[in-house]
């Protein structure tokens, strides 16, 4: 169930992002595997050994050395339908069905065009393999690791399928798609700041923070200005359809108040512009490559020879730089 804030009489949908736990799937299976759920890390190796005659291009630095961690093309290679193929074929068919498992959890928050049933169905999927054989009435209860998934990341997991189903009678249909709930907002508001930061950094002294947030301020409001004098380029494409001021809800849905979470008894999910199939057929970016380069190839994420050197004034402790002596 939802926090309850007693001060404020609200509830707190607290979620954590699918793109964190995604890659954290990825660094679990390939480093230790989940041995309760029957998921060895030796299916991964197989197919990372074998990649050119299985083609599923996973390389053994992925698996082996993880490379990037939070990268989430290397996750989206881990967890491919060709890397599920070849375990199918190797007899692995725990790890290839989990493998389908997260990689639909993961598009049905990141895929274009799929009905919002579908959606729901495919988190609820997920959902039944995690609880499978987990028994919170019996003691001793689970401890820091629940089916040798730490704790954080299991009820990460489930806190994400759950919320995202919750929030729907909450939610105006033409006013916020719930998929979009996560964690990555508020990353990509203090991501952006590095354009406006002057030393280029992204990292902002307090007293910077009101004069950066003054004009990011000013650039929204240009942006949505309609009655503008000059011609704004913010993107490629216009992935939403555009509206002047707000959309168009519906009379019943306009005339919605807010329902207390614990008087919902029915949820009835609603399709958002995300869900139509022709948002499916709509161009949208192409995914980064999630194979290693080869070694003909150019490297990609090469650092400067002198890189190591760089003065980083960051890593100097606060009461170092002050001159304050500490005793050890």
């Amino acid at each position: 169930m939802p926090e309850y804030v007693d001060e404020s009489f609200t509830y707190l949908y607290e979620i954590l992002d699918c793109h964190h736990l995604f890659v954290n799937a990825r660094v679990k299976c390939c480093s230790s595997g989940i041995k309760e759920c029957g998921l060895k890390r030796d299916a991964w190796v197989k197919v990372a050994e074998n990649c050119r005659e299985n083609g599923s291009g996973l390389s053994l630095a992925l698996v082996n050395e993880l490379v990037d961690k939070q990268s989430n093309a290397y996750a989206q290679k881990t967890f491919s339908p060709e890397v599920e193929k070849a375990m199918r074929e190797n007899g692995d068919t725990k790890e290839a069905d989990f493998c389908g498992l997260i990689r639909e959890w993961y598009a049905a928050d990141d895929e274009p065009g799929i009905e919002v049933t579908e959606r729901i169905k495919r988190r609820l999927r997920l959902r039944e393999c995690l609880l499978k054989d987990v028994y919170f009435d019996k003691f001793p209860p689970p401890g820091s690791h629940i089916k040798e998934l730490p704790h954080v990341m299991f009820e990460g997991t489930l806190t994400n399928i759950e919320r995202r189903i919750q929030i729907i009678p909450h939610v105006k249909s033409g006013a916020f798609n719930p998929r979009a709930l996560g964690s990555l907002e508020a990353e990509n508001f203090f991501g952006e700041f590095q354009e406006l930061d002057p030393r280029g950094s992204g990292v902002i002294k307090p007293d910077d923070i009101p004069k950066a947030i003054s004009t990011a301020c000013e650039l929204i409001g240009a942006r949505l200005d309609p009655n503008r004098d000059f011609y704004m380029h913010t993107s490629q494409a216009k992935v939403y359809p555009v509206h002047q001021f707000m959309p168009n809800f519906d009379k019943e849905e306009a005339s919605m108040l807010y329902i207390t979470p614990s008087n919902v008894t029915e949820i009835t999910p609603r399709n958002h512009y995300f869900d139509q199939p022709l948002r499916a057929k709509r161009k949208h970016g192409k995914r980064k490559s999630g194979e290693i380069s080869k070694p003909a190839t150019a490297c990609r994420g090469v650092r400067p020879v002198r890189e190591h050197h760089k003065c980083d004034e960051s890593k100097i402790l606060p009461h170092v730089r002050l001159g304050i002596g500490l005793p050890e």
